[in-house]
C-alpha cells in the first residue's frame, strides 16, 4: 500500500511530464505516418535453369593440359549469380541507360504531383535534411545513382533452390519498376558477358587457318612421299609385296617339278628313240628284173658281132677274140642274174615319229620352263629388293603420317572448340542464357516505410519510455524544480509553528 502511495505521490509531482512527453511521442509518430516519404518496392523472380554456363567450359580451357576440378554445385553457381547481380556492372549499365536524374527521382512524375502543400514542405525538408547528411562528401551525379542502386537493391535466395528474388526500393512504384525492369533486361547480357569469352571465336579462326596450312603441307609431303615410292599405304604396299613374293616362290617350285619331270620324260623319250628303228618296211612285190632283160639285149648284141666277125675273119683274129671274151664274159653275167626280184618300200616309223615328235615338244617345254625359272629368279630378287626399300622408306613415311596425323588431330580439335566458340558467340549475340524471368518487376503502390504499426507501436514505446527516463531522472536527480510547490510537497507537520523543508527525494540527511 505503501509502494502504490509514493507511486502516485510521483506521478503527482511529475504530472507535466507525465501528460506532455507522451503527447509530443504520438504527435511525432502520427507526423512520421502522415508526412515521412514513401518508399515503394518491385519485386521480381529470375529462374536460373540448368544450362551452358552451368555445366559448360570456355573453349579455350581444353586447349592445353586439363586439371580435374571438383564441380561446383548448384548452391554456388545460385550464389555466383547472385553476386554478379549485386556487382556495380549492373549497376553501371542501368545508369546509362536510365540516367542519373531518373534514378535519382528527379524526372519522377509521380512524386512532383505529390510534392505541393504542407505534406510537400514536410516531406522535401525532411528530404533536404537526408541529402545534407548524404551530401557530407561531395560525389557526382551518376556516382550517387550507383549507390543509389546498390543501397536500394537487394537480392536474395532460398536454400537449394534455383530462383533468385530480385527487389529494388525507391520513392514512386513507377520509378521502382522501372528501374527493376532495366536491372532485369541488364543482367542476363552481363551474365552472358562474364560466361562468354569473346575472344575465343576470333583466336581459334586464326588457329584453325594456321593448323590447316600446317595440315596441308604435311599431307602434301606425304603425299609427295608416296608418289615417289609408288605406294599408297606402306601396309597394303607390304601386303602386295609379300603376296607376290609367296606366289613366284610357288611358282618358282612349280617350275623346278616341272623341270625335273620334263628332264626325266626327255630321257626316257632318248632311250626309246635308241630302240626304236626310224624306218620300216612298208610292202614287198614281185617284179620282173629288167637289169637281167638289158644283160640278154646287150648279150645278144655281142653274139651277134661275133657271128658277123666269124663270118669275115678267122677265130685267132684279134677281134674275133675279143668280142668273143666280151660275148663270154657277158653270157657269165646273165646266167647269174633271175628272171623275177622283189621290189621293197620303206616308211617312216610311226612309232620313233611320234616319240621324237614328243621329244621335241619336252625339250621345248624344258627350255621354256628354265626360261620361266630364270625370270621367276629375277622377280624374285627384283621383289626383295622392293620390299628391302619399302622398309627402309617406311621409317621416313612413317614419320611424315605422324605429323600429318598430329596436326590433323590438333586441326579437329581447334574445329571443335571454333564450333563452341561460334555457338557460345552466337548465343551472346541471340542474348540467350540460362537466365529465365520467372517474375517481371511487379507495380506495387502500395509503401513499405514507414510502416504505420511499427511507427505506432515505436510511438507509444518511445512515449512509455521516454516519460519514465524523465520522470526516474528527476526523483534520482533532484535538482531539477518539481511540478508541485514546496509547501504542498511536504507532507511533514509542523514543528514549533514552523515549516521544515523536506529533504530532496533521493537524498540522504547529512549529520551535523
Amino acid at each position: 500500500m505503501s509502494h502504490d502511495t509514493s507511486l502516485l505521490q510521483v506521478l503527482r509531482r511529475h504530472k507535466k511530464k507525465v501528460f506532455i512527453v507522451p503527447a509530443m511521442c504520438l504527435l511525432l509518430g502520427v507526423l512520421t505516418i502522415i508526412y515521412f516519404p514513401r518508399t515503394y518496392r518491385s519485386e521480381a523472380k529470375l529462374f536460373l535453369q540448368v544450362g551452358r554456363e552451368s555445366v559448360g567450359l570456355d573453349p579455350t580451357a581444353t586447349t592445353g593440359q586439363i586439371i580435374s576440378l571438383q564441380q561446383n554445385g548448384r548452391e554456388d553457381e545460385v550464389s555466383s549469380a547472385m553476386e554478379i547481380l549485386r556487382g556495380r556492372g549492373v549497376s553501371e549499365k542501368v545508369v546509362e541507360i536510365l540516367g542519373t536524374k531518373t534514378i535519382l527521382g528527379e524526372n519522377d512524375p509521380s512524386a512532383a504531383a505529390t510534392g505541393g502543400g504542407l505534406g510537400g514542405a514536410i516531406s522535401g525538408a525532411i528530404g533536404s535534411v537526408l541529402g545534407a547528411v548524404k551530401n557530407l562528401d561531395a560525389i557526382s551525379e551518376r556516382e550517387a545513382a550507383v549507390i543509389e542502386i546498390e543501397e536500394s537493391l537487394d537480392v536474395f535466395a532460398d536454400r537449394k533452390s534455383a530462383v533468385i528474388g530480385v527487389t529494388y526500393s525507391a520513392d514512386s512504384p513507377h520509378l521502382a519498376r522501372r528501374v527493376l525492369q532495366t536491372i532485369v533486361e541488364v543482367y542476363p547480357q552481363e551474365y552472358l558477358r562474364i560466361h562468354r569469352n569473346r575472344q575465343s571465336l576470333e583466336f581459334f579462326t586464326d588457329q584453325q587457318e594456321l593448323l590447316r596450312a600446317q595440315l596441308d603441307e604435311a599431307a602434301a609431303k606425304l603425299r609427295d612421299a608416296k608418289n615417289d615410292m609408288g605406294v599408297a599405304s606402306i601396309d597394303g604396299a607390304r601386303s602386295t609385296l609379300e603376296q607376290q613374293l609367296h606366289e613366284i616362290r610357288l611358282e618358282q617350285l612349280r617350275s623346278e617339278q616341272e623341270v625335273a619331270t620334263a628332264t626325266a620324260r626327255i630321257a626316257d623319250l632318248q632311250m626309246q628313240l635308241d630302240r626304236v628303228p626310224e624306218q620300216q618296211v612298208a610292202s614287198t612285190k614281185t617284179v620282173p628284173n629288167q637289169g637281167a632283160d638289158l644283160l640278154r639285149n646287150q648279150l645278144y648284141s655281142l653274139q651277134v658281132q661275133q657271128q658277123d666277125l666269124l663270118a669275115r675273119y678267122s677265130e685267132v683274129h684279134p677281134l674275133v677274140m675279143a668280142i668273143t671274151a666280151q660275148a663270154d664274159e657277158a653270157e657269165k653275167v646273165v646266167s647269174d642274174q633271175v628272171e623275177q626280184r622283189e621290189e621293197v618300200t620303206q616308211e617312216i616309223n610311226p612309232i620313233h615319229r611320234q616319240l621324237s615328235l614328243e621329244l621335241k615338244q619336252e625339250q621345248s617345254r624344258l627350255a621354256g620352263m628354265k626360261s620361266r625359272l630364270a625370270a621367276l629368279s629375277e622377280q624374285h630378287a627384283t621383289a626383295l629388293s622392293n620390299l628391302k626399300g619399302l622398309n627402309e622408306f617406311e621409317l621416313r613415311l612413317d614419320e611424315l603420317s605422324r605429323e600429318e596425323q598430329l596436326r590433323r588431330g590438333k586441326y579437329m580439335q581447334y574445329a571443335e572448340n571454333l564450333e563452341q566458340a561460334r555457338i557460345n558467340h552466337q548465343l551472346a549475340e541471340d542474348k540467350i542464357s540460362n537466365v529465365s524471368i520467372a517474375q517481371v518487376p511487379t507495380l506495387s503502390e502500395k509503401p513499405i516505410s514507414p510502416r504505420k504499426l511499427i511507427v505506432a507501436l515505436a510511438s507509444v514505446m518511445l512515449a512509455l519510455a521516454g516519460t519514465a527516463t524523465l520522470v526516474m531522472a528527476g526523483e534520482n536527480f533532484g535538482s531539477a524544480p518539481s511540478d508541485e510547490p514546496i509547501a504542498e510537497r511536504s507532507s511533514d507537520p509542523p514543528v514549533n509553528g514552523q515549516v521544515v523543508d523536506a529533504p530532496p527525494r533521493g537524498r540522504a540527511l547529512q549529520p551535523k
